[in-house]
């Protein structure tokens, strides 16, 4: 008994540094961003919407793709892989699923922060900040994904890579 309530201890531990990490990041604003631009937003329902979710409607910031990128590669993955065959499905190993959302990751992560990149308000707009604020959007994203997979590991004790 002892021994479940120090596991159920640390996950909550666990749980909660990932989201004090989150929302730490989430702050960190994007180099080269505008900042007075995003002062005064209206609140529309999208930016309503998008401060109940990040509890920002700034979206300029490193957090700002969040594991969105993960989610839309999972599914995608996931229902190529309902479509395969059943001889298919049984020849394919956990470890390969995890390496097509992983790579799939990568590929729906880049095209996201190409295009959120392309639309933020720079303070002085040239190919190097955009790459710059690419390459911190790609960072958040992967941070975020890596986070919830030690999450998920530290409570199912599966690992996921």
């Amino acid at each position: 008994m002892k021994e479940k309530t120090h596991l159920v201890r640390n996950r909550c531990f666990f749980s909660i540094v990932i989201i004090l990490i989150y929302f730490v990041c989430h702050r960190i604003p994007l180099n080269g961003i505008d900042m007075s631009a995003y002062d005064n937003l209206g609140l529309d329902l999208g930016s309503i919407l998008t401060l109940a979710v990040n509890g920002s409607n700034k979206r300029c910031y490193v957090m700002s793709l969040g594991i969105s990128p993960y989610i839309t590669a999972s599914l995608v993955v996931t229902i190529l892989y309902a479509m395969r065959s059943k001889e298919a499905k049984a020849r394919t190993s956990p470890k390969a699923m995890n390496y097509w959302i992983t790579a799939s990751t990568f590929i729906v992560t880049l095209v996201q922060s190409i295009f959120y990149a392309l639309g933020l308000k720079y303070i002085d707009r040239n190919i190097m900040s955009i790459l710059v604020a690419i390459f911190e959007l790609m960072a958040g994203a992967s941070i975020a994904q890596f986070l919830l997979m030690k999450d998920t590991f530290n409570k199912t004790g599966y690992r996921h890579h």
